[in-house]
């Protein structure tokens, strides 16, 4: 075994490293089984959560196939996914959402709460309607999003639409609303049990959130989405261009 290195390098990720020579050098053969927790924790003189956390690291990469109850074998064909990558256009956003197929989880009137009331202008007794939708690529979850639309707007929706177009495009075409612009938050965080599920993930696998808030060109906010990135299949691209020199501050 390598020598571990001690410092800020956690020890599954070292160990990872490792295996990972031993899988691309042919000493673990593509199909074969790979060793046990038991053992692993024996080779490497650490407990069986480090090496807990190495195999899940390794399962993600498509390094590995772990089956219950039959135990977890070096992966015949790594998965080759594609990267979703979104730009800062809303066109760019609408367009790449297109290519996934849309499951629809539910669309019906809720009570959203005072934070999503004052985030789309609404009073206490405006109706607010949900939209909850997973997207899908080769039958595999990408994202999980809930969107939650101004009741005048939401009534106008074909629920056969919310398969098949984004919400962005339903309306524009459909209600007649021009979207001029977007804000967004995004921030890094783990899938706890519920999007572990939705997202067949691991719990603990790293998401990327993002809430992002539509406006008409009148600025009045028309949709607010909460959306959930599975972080092995969605990147953020952001081109930055230099200022030019008549535009500068002075």
């Amino acid at each position: 075994m390598k020598k571990r290195v001690a410092g800020p390098i956690p020890l599954y990720y070292q160990i990872g490293n490792i295996l990972r020579d031993k899988i691309h050098k042919g000493e673990y053969k593509l199909g074969e089984r790979f060793p046990s927790e038991k053992e692993l924790c024996v080779e490497f003189g650490v407990s069986r959560i480090t090496i807990r956390q190495t195999l899940a690291s390794m399962a993600d990469q498509g390094l590995l196939n772990r089956q219950r109850g039959r135990g977890t074998f070096v992966q015949e064909k790594p998965r080759s996914r594609k990267v979703y990558q979104f730009g800062g256009f809303l066109e760019d956003l609408a367009g790449q959402v297109m290519r996934l197929k849309a499951h629809l989880i539910r669309f019906e009137p809720i009570d959203p709460g005072s934070d999503i009331r004052q985030i789309l202008r609404l009073g206490p007794q405006d109706e607010v309607f949900i939209v909850e939708r997973v997207r899908l690529s080769s039958q595999e979850p990408i994202l999980h999003a809930i969107h939650y639309i101004p009741g005048l707007i939401a009534r106008q929706f074909d629920p056969a639409d919310l398969y098949k177009q984004n919400i962005m495009e339903i309306i524009e075409k459909k209600c007649g609303i021009s979207i001029s612009h977007a804000e967004q938050t995004m921030v890094a965080t783990l899938a706890d049990a519920t999007m572990s599920e939705i997202l067949q993930v691991r719990i603990g696998a790293p998401l990327l959130k993002i809430r992002r808030t539509f406006f008409a060109i009148d600025h009045q906010p028309v949709e607010n989405v909460l959306v959930h990135y599975r972080g092995d299949m969605y990147e953020f691209v952001v081109r930055l261009n230099r200022r030019d020199e008549d535009n500068k501050e002075k």
